[in-house]
C-alpha cells in the first residue's frame, strides 16, 4: 500500500484525499494521512462556533453556479453520509440555496447608488457536468437585456414562479447525471464571422449616450454602462481571436482595465461599478492596497463569463449555515469513514530535498491530545467546528494560538520519505511557501520565480449582528449580495439565513462584509516581526470603527437617527452600552501566511506550476495557486487542483465535471525547475 502524506487541511487537500479514496480499489492502494495545523479543517475557508453558538467566518463565502468540481464533491459527501431526514442539514440542498439577486454600488457625486439585478435561473444542477453550450450564453444575455427594459423587480416576480426556492428547493430529488466528456470547444464562438468594425462604428454613439446620462439622468446610466461593457467584450473577444475558454489564458499578460480600454470601453464604464467589480470580487489589489487594482485580463474574463453566463441552476448559492458546518464537517466525516487519517496539530516547518527528490518533511507536533482527538461539537443537532480547540482533550494547550505560524511551541518531528511516507502532496497556500519550503525555493529557479510572481494579500472580514430584520433596517431591494461599495469593505451580503442555526437569542439580521488590507508582499517571518498579526488586527479594528457608523447606514438606513449611529441596533453578547457594543462585531484580518488570498496579477499565470511540476520526485502540488484553469482565488480552483493532484498520484485521468479548461504549459521564457 502506497503511503500518501497530504500537507494542509484546506479544500485542495481534502479534494485530493477524496479522489484518492473514491473506490474500494483506491482505498486498498493508498493509505492517506492529512497533516494540518491547529484543530480544524478548511484553510482560508474554515469557520467555527464561539461560546455563544455564533458562526465566525474568515470572510464572506459565496459558491458560484459554475463550481462544478466543488458541488460534485459536496454532493457525493452528503450522499455517502446519508443523514436522516431529522438532521438539520440532511442533504446538500438543505445546506446550499440558490441565489439570484445581485448588485453593484455606483458612486455618483459622493452618494452610493445601488444597482440591483436578477441573474436568470435555469434548470441545471451544479455538479452534474452538463457541457457549456453557446445558447446558454445567448439566453442569459437576452434575459439580462430584458431586465434592462422591464426592470429587475418584474423580472424577479416571473422568475419566482418558474424556479423553486426555500423548502421547495430542498425537496427536489436529484441524481448525478452522467458526465459528458470535456468542455465543448467553441463556447465563445458566437462572435465567429462577425465583422469587428460594427463595435467600432457604434462606439461614438454609446459613449455619447453614456456621457449624457451620467450628467442628465445618472439613475439610467447603469444600462448604458452595461451596453458599453458588452460592446467592448464582444469587440475584444473577436479582435483577439478568442474561440474557446482555453484561448483566454493568452490575455493574462494584460491588465483587465487596459484590455477594456484597448477595446473601446468608456472611462466611466471602466472606472465605474462594472469595471471595478472584477477587482473587488477577486480581491485583486497589489499588496492589498485598493489604490493599486490589478488583475490578469484572461483570468478575469474566464471568471466573468462563467459566473454570469454559463452557471448551473443559479448564478450563486448561499450556505444556510457556516462554511465549516456545510462543507468541511461533512467532508471530514465522510473521509473518516473511508479510512483517511487526520493528524491535527501538526504544523509543517520545512520540506527537505536531496538533489531532485523530496527527502523529508519537518513538522512540529504542536500539542499532545488525551487520546484520539474528536474535533467536532454538536450545535442544535449539527456537527460543527468550534472556534477554539477543545482544550479538555489536550495537554497544556490553554493560551496557545495553535492556528498561527507565530505560535512556535511543540515538539519537532520528522517524516522520512521511504520510512513514513512514499509521496507527499503540498497543499499549503502560496503565502506560506517562503516559510515552509525554503529548500525548494533555494534549489529551484522555477519555485523562486513562482514565489516572486504568484503573490497573495491580506483580506479582511466583518460580521455584524442586528436586532431587526433586513427590511425594517431599511433595505427593500431583495436579498442583497452587493459589490463595489466603499473601501475597505466594498462587498456586502445579507446572511441572515444562517441565524436559524445559531443558538443565541436576539439577532434578526447579520451582515457579512469583506475587502482587502494593505500589507507587505510577503508575510514576515515570526522571528523578524513578532507583533505583525496584532498590528494588522489593530489596523482593521480602527478602520472598522470608522467605516461601520459612517457607511453601513448607506445600505441599512435604519441604523441611523439623523447624524447619530444607532449602536443599540447592534447585538452584543456582552450587552454593552453605546459604542461599546462594537465589541459584539466579529473582525478577522487574514494576514497569516496560510490565510492570505492568492492573486491573479498580469503576467503571473505563466509562473504557476502544475500539479505534476514540483520538479522534485515524490512531491505533488495542489492549491488555488497552481495552474488549475480558473487561476482566480476561489474554492473551485482549489478543489480542481485537488482533482489534478489525485490524477498525478493515481496515474490516470479522473472524470471531473469542470467548466474550465485543463491547465496546459504556457509558451514563453521560464526559468528551469533545476539549475
Amino acid at each position: 500500500m502506497e503511503r500518501i502524506a497530504i500537507l494542509g487541511g484546506g479544500p485542495s487537500a481534502l479534494a485530493t484525499a477524496w479522489h484518492l479514496s473514491g473506490s474500494e480499489a483506491l482505498r486498498n492502494r493508498f493509505q492517506i494521512d492529512v497533516y494540518t495545523m491547529g484543530h480544524r479543517l478548511g484553510g482560508k475557508a474554515a469557520s467555527g462556533r464561539d461560546e455563544h453558538g455564533r458562526i465566525l467566518e474568515h470572510g464572506l463565502h459565496i459558491l458560484f453556479g459554475f463550481y462544478e468540481n466543488f458541488f460534485r464533491l459536496v454532493r457525493e459527501a452528503y450522499a455517502e453520509l446519508d443523514r436522516p431526514p431529522t438532521h438539520p442539514m440532511p442533504t446538500w440542498r438543505h445546506a446550499f440555496h440558490p441565489g439570484s439577486v445581485g448588485g453593484l454600488v455606483d458612486v455618483h457625486e459622493g452618494q452610493a447608488v445601488p444597482m440591483i439585478f436578477e441573474y436568470p435561473r435555469n434548470r441545471g444542477v451544479p455538479g452534474d457536468g452538463a457541457p457549456v453550450r453557446p445558447r446558454d450564453v445567448a439566453t442569459s444575455a437576452l434575459l439580462t437585456a430584458l431586465q434592462l427594459v422591464g426592470g429587475w423587480r418584474r423580472f424577479a416576480r416571473v422568475h419566482d414562479r418558474l424556479h423553486a426556492r426555500g423548502d421547495a428547493w430542498e425537496g427536489i430529488e436529484d441524481e448525478l447525471a452522467p458526465l459528458e466528456a470535456g468542455l465543448r470547444r467553441g463556447v465563445l464562438g458566437l462572435g465567429r464571422g462577425l465583422p469587428i468594425e460594427w463595435t467600432q462604428t457604434l462606439r461614438p454613439l454609446r459613449h455619447g449616450l453614456l456621457e449624457r446620462l451620467a450628467t442628465a439622468r445618472p439613475e439610467r446610466r447603469a444600462p448604458a454602462m452595461l451596453i458599453d461593457l458588452w460592446s467592448a467584450l464582444a469587440h475584444g473577444l473577436v479582435a483577439d481571436g478568442v474561440r474557446s475558454l482555453e484561448d483566454l489564458e493568452r490575455l493574462d499578460d494584460e491588465d483587465w482595465d487596459a484590455w477594456l480600454e484597448r477595446h473601446g470601453a468608456h472611462a466611466l464604464t471602466r472606472k465605474g461599478a462594472y469595471g471595478r467589480s472584477v477587482y473587488d470580487a477577486a480581491f485583486s489589489f497589489e499588496d492589498g492596497d485598493p489604490a493599486m487594482p490589478s488583475v490578469a485580463a484572461g483570468s478575469a474574463l474566464i471568471g466573468q463569463l462563467l459566473a454570469s453566463g454559463v452557471y448551473q441552476g443559479a448564478c450563486y448559492y448561499k450556505m444556510q449555515t457556516g462554511m465549516g458546518d456545510a462543507v468541511f464537517a461533512p467532508l471530514y466525516l465522510a473521509l473518516k469513514r473511508r479510512g483517511v487519517r487526520f493528524r491535527f496539530f501538526h504544523r509543517v516547518r520545512d520540506l527537505r530535498v536531496e538533489g531532485a527528490s523530496l527527502s523529508s518533511v519537518e513538522l512540529t507536533r504542536q500539542v499532545e491530545s488525551r487520546g484520539d482527538y474528536q474535533p467536532l461539537i454538536d450545535v442544535l443537532g449539527q456537527e460543527c467546528w468550534p472556534e477554539e480547540p477543545l482544550h479538555e482533550q489536550l495537554v497544556d494547550s490553554a493560551g496557545r494560538r495553535l492556528e498561527s505560524y507565530w505560535d512556535e511551541g511543540g515538539v519537532p518531528i520528522e517524516l522520512r520519505r521511504g520510512r513514513d511516507f512514499d509521496r507527499a502532496v503540498f497543499a499549503i497556500p502560496i503565502g506560506a511557501v517562503p516559510h515552509v519550503a525554503s529548500d525548494l525555493v533555494a534549489a529551484s529557479p522555477r519555485w523562486a520565480a513562482m514565489v516572486e510572481h504568484v503573490r497573495s494579500i491580506t483580506t479582511i472580514g466583518v460580521q455584524v449582528w442586528m436586532d431587526q430584520p433586513t427590511t425594517q433596517l431599511g433595505w427593500e431591494l431583495g436579498e442583497p449580495l452587493v459589490s463595489c461599495g466603499v473601501q475597505p469593505l466594498p462587498t456586502w451580503a445579507d446572511m441572515s439565513q444562517v441565524l436559524k442555526t445559531e443558538t443565541w437569542e436576539g439577532p434578526q439580521h447579520v451582515s457579512y462584509l469583506c475587502g482587502t488590507q494593505a500589507g507587505p508582499t510577503h508575510a514576515p517571518l515570526p522571528k523578524e516581526d513578532p507583533d505583525f498579526p496584532h498590528r494588522q488586527h489593530r489596523a482593521l479594528e480602527a478602520s472598522a470603527r470608522a467605516w461601520i457608523p459612517e457607511q453601513l447606514p448607506q445600505l441599512l438606513p435604519g441604523l441611523a437617527d439623523g447624524d447619530r449611529f444607532r449602536w443599540e441596533r447592534i447585538c452584543d453578547p456582552a450587552e454593552g452600552q453605546g459604542e461599546s457594543r462594537f465589541e459584539g462585531i466579529h473582525l478577522t484580518a487574514n494576514c497569516e501566511p496560510h490565510e492570505r488570498c492568492t492573486l491573479a496579477l498580469p503576467g503571473s499565470t505563466r509562473f504557476r506550476l502544475r500539479a505534476q511540476d514540483s520538479g522534485f520526485e515524490g512531491l505533488v502540488l495542489a492549491g488555488d495557486w497552481i495552474a488549475n484553469g480558473v487561476n482566480m482565488a476561489c474554492v473551485e480552483g482549489a478543489v480542481t487542483s485537488g482533482v489534478l493532484a489525485a490524477e498525478v498520484l493515481v496515474g490516470q485521468a479522473i472524470d471531473r465535471p469542470s467548466r474550465v479548461p485543463a491547465p496546459r504549459p504556457r509558451p514563453g521564457l521560464l526559468p528551469p525547475l533545476h539549475p
